[in-house]
């Protein structure tokens, strides 16, 4: 009985990390391009001809935590 307990367990933890993962690509990697940038220009960025660079990860995330810092604020 312990060890299908343990089992279940396991299984139950692996597929929250699952979940958690997909949420955060879901929310993060695959947001539309035109998110991205409105994000952007809303917090200062500006762009200086229509043409506007690609964005890299750790933007996306310096710019999700911008958000929520001044939510929180």
């Amino acid at each position: 009985m312990k060890k299908f307990l343990r089992f279940f367990a396991i299984i139950a933890v692996l597929a929250l990390a699952v979940y958690a993962a997909f949420l955060v690509y879901d929310r993060l990697i695959k947001k539309s391009e035109t998110d991205q940038w409105d994000d952007l220009e809303d917090w200062g960025y500006e762009f200086e001809d229509e043409k506007q660079p690609e964005i890299t990860f750790t933007e996306r995330i310096r710019a999700a935590a911008d958000k929520h810092l001044r939510k929180a604020r």
